[in-house]
């Protein structure tokens, strides 16, 4: 196992108990209504900082997409819960695993790191219970300048080939879900999941 980076365990066992269901949304305001994913990036609940500026996120098919050069960034909050999910291809948001209909933001698949990581996730798309990140004061992301809502990133775990990527070294596009507990509920409301895209050093 990578000495910074420790999964989920018992998975099987806890799905059929611990999987997130969605849940009617409160209000589409902000979100696309045909599929209710939040379509505008100010309303997302959480923004991406890099070079000391908020990378602005426009709606390109379907995603809100981030254009990040190749150095570290910051991912800030001021909810308490935000889940994301990221792959190197997109292949859904709800995913069959046996006889259970799993969301990939569900709790039961957040991943955890050692205290002071800067490293996030990248699932095998191939995987349904392949893990998310969980990004909170108790994930053990490291804080960016002293800021509880502030998490510095630095680094990218690949769970299919278990290798890390530094920033530094890495290009190429990351697809993903985001999911903020906008009305605290601790359910994941369909009006509060963002399709993501992250476009790292490329053209």
């Amino acid at each position: 196992m990578h000495p910074k980076i420790y999964t989920v365990t018992a998975i099987t066992a806890l799905l059929a108990a611990c999987a997130t269901p969605p849940v009617a949304p409160s209000s589409t305001q902000g979100a696309n209504t045909a599929a209710l994913y939040i379509t505008d990036g100010n309303k997302a609940g959480f923004s991406i900082y890099q070079n000391g500026r908020m990378v602005v996120a426009p709606l390109e098919n379907g995603y809100l997409t981030y254009r990040l050069t190749n150095r570290s960034f910051t991912i800030r909050t001021k909810f308490q819960s935000l889940r994301i999910y990221l792959a190197e291809k997109d292949a859904g948001e709800f995913r069959q695993s046996k006889k259970t209909r799993l969301n990939v933001l569900s709790s039961v698949l957040a991943g955890a790191s050692e205290s002071n990581s800067d490293t996030l996730f990248v699932a095998d798309h191939t995987d349904p219970l392949s893990s998310n990140n969980s990004i909170d004061s108790y994930s053990g992301l490291k804080t960016s300048t002293g800021s509880e809502n502030s998490y510095a990133v630095g680094n990218f775990y690949f769970l299919k080939t278990g290798k890390e990527v530094s920033l530094p070294k890495y290009a190429g596009t990351l697809f993903g879900y985001a999911w903020v507990d906008l009305n605290g509920d601790q359910k994941i409301g369909l009006d509060e999941v963002s399709k993501i895209k992250l476009l790292i050093n490329t053209k």
